[in-house]
């Protein structure tokens, strides 16, 4: 398994996953709420490395109010060189796109009630 700052490109898709994991109403509603995403992370790599910022949940969806569903805690960039850009002549070698391993199984249901939200994760793989 190679780390992702070893890696040419970052890997492409999402990363978790969030669904609603029961229907029975026992709260008034609310809506998913986000926090604002954290300051980059400083590169992990002088040569191809990865930067990321991160956000949480603030609220969770309750009484079938609008889950958290596609939006993503963890935003990964590329980072010297930034993405799109050429490698610096001091890196060199050849890089390797990231890619992106198999779902893990959905977290337990955190409640009985409300609209609760269960999460899977994947992790880069090479």
């Amino acid at each position: 398994m190679e780390l992702p700052n070893h890696c040419g490109q970052p890997a492409l898709g999402e990363s978790e996953e969030f669904e609603v994991c029961t229907g029975i109403e026992c709260t008034p509603k609310q809506d998913c709420a986000l926090s604002e995403w954290g300051d980059w992370s400083s590169c992990s790599s002088s040569c191809f490395g990865l930067r990321e910022r991160q956000r949480t949940i603030t609220a969770y969806a309750a009484g079938g109010g609008k889950p958290c569903v596609n939006e993503s805690l963890k935003d990964i960039q590329q980072c010297h060189p930034d993405a799109g850009m050429p490698a610096r002549t001091e890196c060199g070698g050849e890089t390797k796109p990231c890619s992106l391993g198999e779902w893990s199984e959905w977290t337990p249901c955190p409640v009985s009630c409300g609209g609760g939200e269960q999460a899977r994760i994947r992790r880069v793989v090479k």
